[in-house]
């Protein structure tokens, strides 16, 4: 039998608290709607979760894993139709105005995207030996020095009619050929990203990275007047060639490595007469450097240009309140940079002499290229998928130091995103380059350019007034 005091203590009604019931039988029910405050939370929360998993994702397959070749050589197609192009690049005021005429005029497609043809790397070693490279100079320069450097008829390395054939491939043939499978060194990668150009005599130079890194580097070779592709020199390992630079009194072409062994930066080159006669086709081999320069004042060599026979050499980073440098390096009348001797006793017997800057110029964090025109330095800016900038400094480079952080910038220009190396010739147009529209980077939410664009602005002067009167 129930006492009087039980029997109370079971009818008394259960207490609220913040919405939830507590008593006998209720064990903490949630009872009327969920506020809006909860419901966004919840949302946000959600959104947060699904970026992650979708981030990781491209990091983990598009970082380590490339889809089949579907063909056995350099692709030359566009990845995107001009009016695609022509729609993304029109969202930017910069492409309105009267220095940007027609994709097809005014663009490059950036071959290589789906594939190109290059060189297995040995996954062996996570690395690339400059010890190697600086063993096969004395060989290269003895070949260079007995055999004339002479390009042939068309200056492209190969007979007219081999061009037409490889043409004439279908666009989707498969590989057969069992010198390109898995097992041999001869590849075909679907994952190359672009990173730098130049200019150089009539060739426009693209460089790219297998971003898998499993491929050697390559510069794809471009007619700068014709815009057709000429044919992909690779290169001695797969670094990331985040730049490279044309150097016209010596007719040398620099490029950007870092030694994974050493944890140096290193600049490197060879001649465009070699590269005029190189013929991956027929050699199956990469082309040797003729010099090599370790840069020990700078963490990294990210990107690169040519100015006034010196070397400007910087370093990218994206981390919160770090700065970093531009170093300018001096030309000897050789073509190589200026030594010194070594005196740092711990790389004294691996470097016994050493590149060192003259000129160290201060920059901001997320710069990817640089160019001179017109008295004013030109520095490329730009991060995942925001948009990317182009800022505009005095040159003062010559009075010994040079400021170019964002704060002292005098203008900047914003562009797509991912913009990579920029460049300028003598004939007032500014090229740029996106690696965007490469297979790592296909998942991404940001605006896509498989092309190398140019900008006619005649001087920077214009760009400089444009930006003022507020034109486009």
């Amino acid at each position: 039998m129930t006492s009087w005091r039980k029997q109370k203590k079971a009818d008394k009604k259960p207490e609220t608290h913040r919405g939830l019931l507590r008593g006998p039988g209720y064990d903490y029910q949630i009872t009327g709607k969920v506020s809006p405050l909860q419901i966004a939370l919840r949302v946000f929360l959600s959104l947060i979760l699904f970026g992650m998993i979708y981030a990781m994702l491209i990091i983990l397959v598009k970082g380590h894993f490339e889809i089949v070749a579907p063909r056995r050589r350099t692709n030359t197609d566009p990845v995107y139709s001009d009016a695609q192009i022509g729609r993304t690049l029109h969202r930017y005021k910069v492409f309105k105005g009267p220095w940007f005429s027609t994709v097809d005029k005014d663009t490059y497609v950036i071959p290589g995207l789906k594939s190109t043809r290059t060189l297995r790397a040995n996954l062996e070693r996570d690395r690339w030996s400059i010890q190697e490279i600086l063993e096969e100079l004395d060989e290269t320069e003895a070949e260079l020095s007995d055999e004339p450097m002479e390009a042939e008829d068309e200056g492209i390395g190969a007979e007219p009619e081999a061009i037409e054939a490889m043409e004439d491939e279908p666009a989707n043939e498969y590989i057969d050929d069992p010198a390109y499978g898995p097992s041999e060194k001869i590849s075909v990668c679907t994952s190359m990203t672009p990173q730098g150009l130049c200019v150089a005599e009539g060739y426009l130079l693209i460089s790219a990275y297998c971003h898998t890194h499993r491929h050697n580097s390559v510069i794809y070779v471009l007619d700068l007047e014709t815009h057709k592709y000429i044919k992909e020199i690779v290169l001695q390992g797969r670094s990331h060639v985040g730049a490279i630079a044309y150097d016209p009194v010596h007719r040398n072409v620099w490029v950007a490595s870092y030694d994974e062994e050493n944890k140096k930066a290193y600049v490197n080159s060879f001649v465009l007469d070699a590269m005029e006669i190189y013929d991956f086709e027929a050699e199956h081999k990469a082309l040797p450097y003729t010099q090599c320069f370790p840069i020990l004042s700078q963490l990294h060599a990210s990107f690169m240009t040519y100015s006034g026979n010196a070397l400007y050499v910087g370093y990218y980073t994206n981390k919160r309140g770090k700065e970093s440098t531009i170093q300018k390096f001096e030309m000897d009348e050789a073509g190589g940079l200026v030594t010194y001797a070594n005196a740092d006793e711990m790389s004294l017997s691996l470097f016994p002499s050493i590149a060192m800057p003259s000129v160290i110029i201060d920059v901001s964090r997320k710069c990817q290229g640089m160019t001179f025109m017109d008295g004013y330095v030109l520095i490329s800016q730009s991060m995942g998928i925001f948009d990317s900038t182009i800022r505009v400094y005095k040159d003062n480079v010559e009075d010994g130091y040079l400021d170019a952080r964002n704060s002292k910038a005098l203008h900047r220009v914003k562009l797509p995103s991912m913009l990579e190396q920029i460049s300028t010739v003598n004939d007032g147009k500014l090229y740029m380059v996106f690696e965007s529209a490469a297979y790592a980077y296909a998942l991404w939410p940001a605006v896509s350019v498989d092309r190398v664009v140019v900008l006619n602005i005649g001087s920077v002067e214009n760009l400089i007034g444009a930006v003022e009167k507020e034109i486009w």
